[in-house]
C-alpha cells in the first residue's frame, strides 16, 4: 500500500510539473508579445522554468487543476520579475532572480491556496478546505517562505561579501564587451568578423550614452561606467572613440558637358 501512495504522489508530481511548465511558456509568451510586439524562444523556455519553479513546491500538495492555475500565473508574475532589473538597476545576467527567487516565493504562498486533501491527506488550503484550516495552511507557507527567505538572503550577503574583497564581483567592462569566452577560456563560438564588428562598435563615439540603460550598465554607477570607459580609451583618444562625426553623404554632381569638351580639346 506504502509503494502505491509513493508512486502516485510521484506521478502526480509528474504530471501537474508538466502540466505547469506548459501552462505557463505560453502565458509568458502571450505577455512578452503585448508587451515588446513580438514572442521570443528564449522567453519561451523562461516561462516553461518559471512554472517549473512556481509548481515545485506544490507537486506533492496540488491537484492538475492547482497545477494549472499556478503555471498560469506564474508566467506573468515571473515576466514582471524580470523586468525589475532593467528598473531597479541590478545585475542578474540569467534572470536567477525575477524567475528563481519570485517564481519560488510565489509557488511556495500557492500551496496555501491549492493544497488539497485529495493529493496529499491532511493538507487543504484556502480553495479546498475551511477558511480556518486553509488560512492556517497559508499562514505556515507564508513563514516558511520569510525564514528560507532571510537565512537565504543573510547567507548570500555573507558569501558574495567574501567574494568582492577576494576577487570581485562583476569583471571589467572590457572583458564584458569583449566576451567571456574569448576573455576568460580564449575561445568563441563567433567569427572573427563578428568580433572585429564588436570591438569597432564598442569604439564608437558617445559609447557611454549608448551604454546607459543596457545591461552592461546595470550593477555600474555612472561614475563607475565613466571611469571603465576612461580606462578603455585614453584622454589622448577621446576624440576618435566618444564623438561622432558624421560625415555628409558625398553630393552627386553632374559633370558640364562643356568641361568635358573642353578637356577634350586641350
Amino acid at each position: 500500500m506504502g509503494c502505491c501512495v509513493s508512486g502516485g504522489s510521484a506521478g502526480n508530481a509528474v504530471l501537474v510539473s508538466q502540466i505547469a511548465g506548459g501552462v505557463a511558456a505560453i502565458t509568458w509568451t502571450v505577455v512578452e508579445t503585448f508587451h515588446t510586439g513580438s514572442p521570443k524562444v528564449v522567453g519561451i523556455v523562461s516561462g516553461a522554468i518559471s512554472g517549473f519553479v512556481a509548481i515545485t513546491p506544490g507537486s506533492g500538495y496540488v491537484d492538475p487543476t492547482g497545477g494549472f492555475f499556478i503555471g498560469f500565473l506564474a508566467g506573468p508574475v515571473c515576466y514582471i520579475g524580470v523586468q525589475l532589473k532593467h528598473k531597479l538597476g541590478y545585475d542578474d545576467a540569467l534572470d536567477a532572480f525575477g524567475i528563481h527567487a519570485i517564481g519560488g516565493v510565489f509557488g511556495n504562498l500557492m500551496v496555501g491556496f491549492f493544497a488539497t486533501d485529495t493529493v496529499y491527506a491532511g493538507y487543504n488550503g484556502l480553495f479546498y478546505g475551511t477558511a480556518h484550516a486553509g488560512g492556517l495552511q497559508l499562514a505556515r507557507q507564508l513563514y516558511g517562505t520569510v525564514v528560507c527567505g532571510g537565512w537565504a538572503a543573510f547567507m548570500s550577503f555573507v558569501i558574495l561579501k567574501v567574494i568582492d574583497m577576494k576577487m570581485g564581483l562583476r569583471i571589467s567592462l572590457k572583458d564584458e564587451l569583449h566576451g567571456l569566452d574569448a576573455s576568460f577560456h580564449n575561445e568563441t563560438l563567433e567569427s572573427p568578423q563578428v568580433l572585429m564588428s564588436r570591438l569597432q562598435t564598442i569604439q564608437s563615439a558617445g559609447l557611454q550614452d549608448h551604454l546607459k540603460g543596457s545591461e552592461l550598465q546595470e550593477g555600474r554607477s555612472d561614475n563607475r561606467l565613466s571611469n571603465e570607459l576612461h580606462d578603455l580609451f585614453p584622454q589622448s583618444e577621446a576624440s576618435e572613440h566618444f564623438q561622432i562625426e558624421m560625415d555628409p553623404a558625398p553630393s552627386r554632381q553632374v559633370a558640364d558637358p562643356t568641361d568635358v569638351e573642353k578637356e577634350d580639346t586641350i
